[in-house]
């Protein structure tokens, strides 16, 4: 055995303090790749610009930025107008000054001729995991169940030209990570087509369809919160309780996005076995 050496101690207390910076340092550079690394999002209505959820695209240092208009094919645009009492964001009438909020419902119908024109944004990974937590009810994402038309003029052209280089040639259709519905929300009103094409596809867009539900010709109108107000309070009175709960949390159901540390800890200290659940055996 080797008599003991201070030098040597020295040396490996200085060789780990340097591996323990270099993997700090590596673990920065990762955090730091991922915050900056970006997904193509497409969004449809108030994660848009000019809405209040738009902050949602951003993270600490990488703001979200718009890169064009896609056409997507197969949903069907619903304004949720949170009809029932018991919904999460339902404001009563009698809330003084209070106004309802409402968001589109992009939902999957399996149609082609049913199509709904997203904004696409380059948002960062972080951004993107964020962005519907703790937002309106029943919504998602999903990375390829719709589809962006390459051939529609709705499509801008430097997007249509990006996500054509990125498969083969001659492809017609591509995906992006896309928010849509996964339910057509309880009470939700579907949203009239802005137009029809040739072909028979049924257009919507959020911000021309949130103008036709209001009856306005122009949202920057003085008078288009309260046109939309009015709308809204119809559209409400006409679901009148309709539609099921089995979707959406209501006021009184819990909606558990995040977990603290001290919480986590906690949980895996009672947690049961990863290997199965304990019934069916």
């Amino acid at each position: 055995m080797l008599p003991f050496s201070p030098a040597i101690a020295i040396s490996a207390a200085a060789a780990a303090a340097l591996a323990s910076a270099a993997s700090l340092r590596w673990a920065a550079r990762r955090q730091g790749a991922l915050s900056s690394r970006r997904v193509l999002l497409a969004v449809s209505g108030t994660l848009q610009d000019g809405y209040v959820l738009r902050r949602n695209l951003d993270a600490d240092g990488t703001p979200a930025r718009f890169v064009g208009w896609a056409l997507v094919r197969g949903v069907r645009l619903y304004i949720d107008t949170k009809a029932h009492a018991q919904c999460r964001e339902h404001v009563p009438v009698t809330a003084s000054g209070r106004r309802q909020n409402v968001n589109p419902a992009a939902v999957c119908t399996g149609d082609a001729r049913d199509a709904n024109v997203y904004a696409v944004y380059a948002v960062s990974e972080a951004a993107a995991l964020r962005a519907l937590i703790g937002e309106p009810r029943c919504l998602g994402m999903t990375p390829d169940t719709a589809l962006v038309d390459l051939q529609a003029e709705e499509t801008s052209a430097n997007l249509r030209s990006f996500l054509a280089r990125s498969g083969s040639a001659g492809a017609k259709r591509a995906a992006v990570l896309t928010v849509v519905a996964h339910t057509v929300p309880p009470g939700a009103t579907p949203a009239a087509p802005l137009y029809v094409k040739d072909d028979g596809t049924r257009v919507t867009s959020f911000a021309g369809c949130l103008r036709a539900f209001a009856g306005a010709k122009d949202d920057a109108d003085d008078s288009f919160d309260d046109m939309l107000e009015s709308a809204t309070r119809q559209a409400q009175s006409v679901a009148n309780g309709s539609g099921g709960d089995v979707y959406g949390t209501t006021k009184d159901e819990p909606r558990v996005n995040f977990v603290d540390e001290f919480t986590l800890a906690s949980l895996l200290r009672e947690a049961p076995g990863a290997t199965g659940p304990p019934w069916g055996k």
